[in-house]
């Protein structure tokens, strides 16, 4: 099952990545801008449509000529400087659930989101891509945590004890989504974490392991440096496809 639309929160100023002028979805990565990559990975994958999340210097990511892509459209979230579950409800009327839910900051390899895909219709609820090789995640203590059990997400969070996994960033969420980020929202948290965990206690999110499938937060200078080293190995973003009947 591949859902037909993904949301691409894209809203973020970036502060800690860089100063290079630059909105942080168009910070380039082996000579491709961060959000370019991953649109790519949406159509090679078979999604036909995109929405963007913008927030921060978003005339500048309206401007951008993307490459590959799904057809895209760009929603503004005034409240960008604010936790990031004000940008997916910002999507809500732009979309048909079930959908993808990505970070425009967030680089992988084609395995995760086909991995993902299989877990098939979320229903009301959800599945995150998780991985289990907590050891081996690039900057692990700054990493969202992950408690799953019996295939189900039980909780989420930085500073997390205990964890098994960690929070990839790449979602397939259902309907319930929306009403769990404005019941998260009602208690005080305008994470996006905080609608994980409101569907966690409702026992509708889901797990999936990625295996060894790579990917990488894209969030600081020494991230920005191994996300480079990973693409041009070929093992994150829109290089994975040449060869693969991709871009």
């Amino acid at each position: 099952m591949t859902p037909e639309q993904a949301v691409i929160l894209a809203a973020g100023n970036g502060q800690r990545l860089c100063s290079c002028g630059s909105p942080k979805p168009l910070v380039e990565v082996a000579g491709r801008a961060l959000l370019d990559h991953v649109l790519a990975l949406l159509a090679a994958a078979g999604v036909r449509r995109a929405v963007v999340v913008t927030g921060h210097d978003a005339e500048r990511l309206r401007a951008h000529r993307f490459a590959e892509a799904p057809a895209v459209e760009f929603v503004h979230n005034p409240r960008h400087d604010e936790p990031n579950g004000l940008s997916l409800l910002c999507a809500e009327p732009r979309v048909r659930p079930p959908f993808l839910l990505l970070m425009a900051d967030h680089l992988f390899a084609p395995e995760l989101l086909q991995r993902l895909l299989q877990a098939g219709d979320p229903g009301l609820g959800g599945w995150l891509a998780v991985d289990r090789h907590v050891e081996s995640v690039f900057d692990k203590d700054d990493a969202t945590r992950v408690a799953t059990a019996a295939g189900r997400v039980r909780a989420i969070g930085k500073g997390l004890e205990p964890f098994d996994a960690i929070d990839t960033g790449v979602f397939t969420l259902g309907a319930g989504a929306f009403d769990a980020m404005r019941a998260s929202l009602a208690g005080g948290d305008a994470s996006l974490s905080g609608a994980i965990r409101a569907l966690c206690e409702q026992g509708r999110m889901g797990a999936v392991d990625v295996g060894d499938a790579c990917w990488i937060d894209v969030d600081t200078p020494a991230a920005l440096r191994e996300a480079g080293r990973l693409a041009a190995a070929g093992r994150v973003g829109a290089g994975t496809l040449v060869g693969a009947g991709g871009p």
